[in-house]
């Protein structure tokens, strides 16, 4: 971690270049998602301090500093990815070593052509350097966009399924008799992150 420390030297000033690019991506990350703190990039290379508030609930903390790990493959983009709208497709491996506290350090690598698609290789450190996740292998590609016909028409719905009523002498479900197979709100801030990653 020291050594790229040196070598990529992230600054604080920098995020918001990385914001910006990002929305060249085709991603607008609101206030809560923008947890890089500071980022330095060279090449298809980049490294940046994510920080989430440690007052935040584990759970939503966790996500919120994995999205901003996964935020910096903007940053070790070349150029001619830029402009494009680009969406995670596919994950190759995702191995965890420990929890994740609430400042880590992200080390992003790219690789890949226009033609071919672009790819990720995410390393994920604690402030001595240990090694607390990486992510091999992230495919990212433009999404298919909808004729401009149904552009105004709902990505998702509400859809209500009746459930049967328990049968005489048993116990009734813990849960209300109905289930839900799509849901319209991000009811948390983990959702929020959750949506970030798996359907932009």
């Amino acid at each position: 971690l020291a050594e790229l420390q040196q070598r990529l030297q992230p600054q604080p000033a920098a995020t918001s270049a990385l914001y910006a690019r990002c929305l060249r991506l085709g991603i607008d990350y609101g206030p809560l998602l923008q947890v890089v703190q500071a980022v330095g990039a060279q090449g298809r290379e980049a490294l940046g301090r994510v920080e989430a508030e440690a007052a935040l609930p584990a759970t939503e903390r966790w996500a919120l500093v994995l999205d901003g790990c996964l935020q910096l493959v903007g940053a070790a983009l070349p150029e001619e990815a830029v402009g494009t709208p680009l969406v995670p497709a596919a994950l190759e491996s995702f191995v965890a070593h420990a929890a994740l506290p609430p400042v880590v350090w992200s080390h992003v690598r790219t690789s890949g052509s226009p033609a071919g698609g672009w790819q990720a290789d995410v390393r994920i450190f604690d402030g001595a350097g240990h090694l607390l996740a990486q992510a091999n292998g992230l495919h990212l590609k433009a999404p298919a966009l909808r004729p401009t016909a149904e552009a105004a028409a709902p990505l998702v719905r509400v859809h209500w399924v009746p459930e049967a009523p328990p049968l005489a002498g048993t116990a009734a479900p813990a849960f209300p008799a109905r289930s839900e197979e799509h849901t319209s709100e991000l009811q948390s801030r983990v959702d929020i992150s959750y949506a970030v990653f798996c359907l932009k």
